[in-house]
């Protein structure tokens, strides 16, 4: 009778054992399938960096373009460029993903930069005694050409980041192995 029960007990335990080491599997897959969540976290985070850089930031570039001679609606276009550049650079350079914050940076483009114009762009009014026309070519190729200039700021942005941070830490190393006077 003892031998049964302990013969039952030791199946049990490789049962056991085997439903571990399979929820072990299951663990590390689905551990694996989570590993893309900081690259969302990146996006979101130069996304966000965005738009709180160009609330801080915008309006003081956006004067000094037109300073140097622009109308404020196309001084707009470098500013936002530029505000996101910064914001996609400090997250490639916090997060060392390139990728997700170039996409994040161009979320915040469009929310800093085409969302704006195309509301501006709707609630402008024709000018009284010109006869206007709908040119939907233009609400297309506008927006297009701006997404395309925040695609190159954000490139640039990314490419400099990930070279300014690697380029630091070699930095450091270099001057830890240098020999001191």
């Amino acid at each position: 009778m003892l031998r049964p029960m302990r013969e039952s007990g030791e199946r049990l335990a490789e049962a056991l054992a085997k439903g571990l080491g399979a929820a072990s599997r299951r663990g590390r897959l689905v551990a694996g399938s989570l590993s893309g969540r900081p690259s969302m976290v990146t996006a979101v985070a130069a996304a966000t960096l965005s738009g709180l850089v160009a609330w801080l930031v915008g309006p003081g570039l956006e004067n000094w373009f037109v300073a140097l001679g622009m109308d404020g609606q196309r001084a707009g276009l470098p500013s936002s460029m530029l505000v996101v550049a910064l914001a996609t650079a400090i997250a490639t350079a916090a997060w060392r993903r390139p990728g997700p914050a170039r996409v994040g940076g161009l979320l915040g483009f469009c929310a800093v930069q085409i969302v704006p114009f195309l509301i501006t762009a709707a609630r402008t009014p024709t000018t009284p005694g010109l006869r206007a026309q709908v040119n939907v070519a233009g609400w297309i190729l506008e927006p297009s050409a701006m997404l395309l200039l925040g695609g190159v700021s954000v490139l640039a942005a990314g490419a400099l980041a990930m070279g300014l941070v690697r380029d630091a830490s070699r930095l450091w190393s270099v001057l830890a192995r240098r020999p001191r006077l």
